[in-house]
C-alpha cells in the first residue's frame, strides 16, 4: 500500500514548477501503478500552451476557475470544480486560470517517470545522453558524494605522491568544478525555459534529501533567493572520512559553478560556511530582471 501526504512532497524531487504553474507528483512510474497522478496548480495571468504527444491525460478540477481551448477547433470550455477534460487524442490545447488559481487532479498514461524534459508544452523522454545523470539522481546526492569522495581521495593521494600537494589540490578543484557546471547544464535541460531562482529553490530538494541540509529560507522570488544552511551533513560526512581539509573543494566549490551551468545570469555570493567552522552558511543568489 502507498500512503503519501502531499504537504511532505513539496521540497522533494516530486515537486516541479514553471512560469504560471506548479505540480506535485503523488504517483510516478517508479510506483508501478500503470499511471501517474499529479496535483497541479495553474495561476492567473499565464496561458499554458500544451500538447502531450507521448501521453494521454485526464484532468479533474477541484478548485478555482479557468478555461481550456482546443487549438484544433478553437472551442473554449469553462473549467470549474466538478469539470473533467480528457486529452484522448493528444490534443494541443491552451490552459488558463481566469478568476482564481486552478487546482487540477491529473492522470497520465503512460506514467510520467519524473525525469522527462518539459519541452514545447509536453513531456519529452529523457535523451540518451542524460540517462547516466538520470540514473545517478536516484541515489541521494549525499550518498553520491560519499562514493565520489572515496574515489577522489585515492586520486588525490596518488597525485600528492607523484606531483606534490599543490598540483593535486588544483587538479581536484578543477575536476569538481567542471563536474558541477555539467550538472547545472543537465538540470537546466529539464525546464522548457531558462530557469529562474524559484526553479533553483525547487531543485534544492535534491541536495536536502535524507536531511542532508537544513535550510532557513529568508527570501524566494524569481530574482532573489536567500537562505541560511543551519546543518550540513556534507561537512559532517567529510570530517568523518578524514577529509575535512578538502571539504571546501569537494562540496562548497560546486555551488557557484553549478549556477553557471544552470543559468549563467545568476550571481552567487556567500561569506561563510559550516565547512570552514562558521555557525551557518549564508547563500545569496540574485538574477537580474530582463527589461526586454
Amino acid at each position: 500500500m502507498i500512503v503519501r501526504d502531499i504537504s511532505e512532497l513539496r521540497n522533494t524531487e516530486r515537486f516541479a514548477a514553471g512560469p504560471g504553474w506548479e505540480s506535485t507528483r503523488l504517483l510516478l512510474a517508479c510506483d508501478r501503478m500503470g499511471f501517474s497522478l499529479h496535483e497541479t496548480h495553474v495561476h492567473p495571468g499565464q496561458d499554458l500552451h500544451l500538447e502531450y504527444r507521448h501521453h494521454l491525460e485526464a484532468n479533474y478540477c477541484v478548485g478555482g476557475e479557468g478555461e481550456v481551448v482546443n487549438c484544433a477547433t478553437g472551442e473554449v470550455h469553462p473549467i470549474y470544480p466538478g469539470v473533467l477534460y480528457a486529452l484522448d487524442r493528444n490534443d494541443a490545447h491552451i490552459l488558463r486560470a481566469t478568476t482564481s488559481t486552478l487546482r487540477l487532479i491529473c492522470v497520465f498514461d503512460p506514467a510520467v517517470n519524473g525525469t522527462e524534459r518539459h519541452v514545447n508544452g509536453g513531456y519529452e523522454p529523457t535523451p540518451p545522453e542524460e540517462s547516466e545523470a538520470t540514473a545517478s539522481a536516484e541515489v541521494p546526492i549525499i550518498e553520491q558524494r560519499r562514493i565520489e569522495a572515496n574515489i577522489l581521495k585515492q586520486v588525490y593521494d596518488t597525485l600528492v605522491a607523484s606531483h606534490g600537494e599543490a598540483v593535486a589540490t588544483q587538479t581536484l578543484r578543477d575536476t569538481v568544478i567542471r563536474s558541477a557546471e555539467q550538472q547545472g547544464e543537465t538540470m537546466r535541460k529539464r525546464f522548457d525555459h531558462m530557469p529562474d531562482l524559484v526553479d533553483l529553490k525547487n531543485v534544492l530538494a535534491l541536495w536536502t534529501a535524507e536531511d542532508a541540509l537544513r535550510l532557513d529560507v529568508l527570501q524566494a522570488t524569481p530574482h532573489e533567493l536567500a537562505f541560511n544552511v543551519t546543518r550540513c551533513r556534507y561537512a559532517e560526512l567529510y570530517r568523518e572520512m578524514g577529509l575535512g581539509a578538502l571539504g571546501g573543494i569537494l562540496s562548497c566549490s560546486r555551488d557557484g559553478t553549478f549556477c553557471k551551468g544552470f543559468n549563467p545570469a545568476i550571481t552567487f555570493e556567500r561569506s561563510q560556511t559550516i565547512m570552514e567552522g562558521a555557525s551557518h552558511c549564508d547563500f545569496r543568489f540574485t538574477l537580474e530582471k530582463d527589461e526586454g
